[in-house]
Order: structure tokens, then sequence, then C-alpha cells
């Protein structure tokens, strides 16, 4: 407690909930730029996949500095990739994802 109260920060002055969200929080973040680069291969303009790719990387900094600043510019810009994304994707026409019911003749 010591540590914690004389401003330095060690990995033992945490709680052992902040040293398992840590580790959880950086790969979240990193998902978040994966589906950026998912949602280019998909079809989706790549200036909106860099806008969430963008995003997702500078939110969990900002969280981290208390940095209100780049927690909504942060969000905001995922925002602003994920909108023109979830539309393009959305309107695609293509094969359906639904599953197909299975002909009952191949399966006999």
């Amino acid at each position: 407690m010591a540590a914690a109260c004389s401003g330095r920060q060690s990995l033992s002055a945490f709680s052992p909930a902040d040293r398992f969200c840590l580790p959880v929080s950086i790969v979240g973040n990193i998902g978040v730029a994966l589906l950026g680069i998912a949602v280019a291969k998909a079809g989706a303009p790549r200036w909106a996949a860099a806008l969430i790719v963008i995003g997702g990387l500078g939110y969990g900094p900002g969280f981290a500095t208390s940095s209100k600043a780049l927690v909504l510019i942060s969000f905001a810009l995922m925002l602003a990739g994920l909108v023109p994304a979830v539309r393009t994707l959305a309107a695609r026409t293509g094969p359906s994802l639904a599953v197909q019911p299975a002909d009952s003749a191949a399966i006999a």
C-alpha cells in the first residue's frame, strides 16, 4: 500500500482485478484492430477500416492515461468507421450466411 500512496506504481500495488484486466484490455484493443482489417477484407471502404483500427488502438491508452479527450476522439473515430462499414456490409447482396437445411436425399 505504501508504494501506491507514495506515487510509485509497481505491479504489486495493483489489485488482482487490475492485474487481470490489463492484459484482457490489450487483447480487446488488438481484437478491435483485427476487426478493422476484417471489415476491409469483407468489402467495406479502406478509410472506414482505418478509422476502426485507429479508434480501437487509441481507446485503451485513453483509459489507461485517464485522458477523456483521447477516449472521446478514439470512440468517435471508431464509430465513424463502424457506421459506413455496417452500411456497406448490410447492403451487400450475396449468399446468405445462414445455414441452409440439408437435402433429405443426400442424407439417406
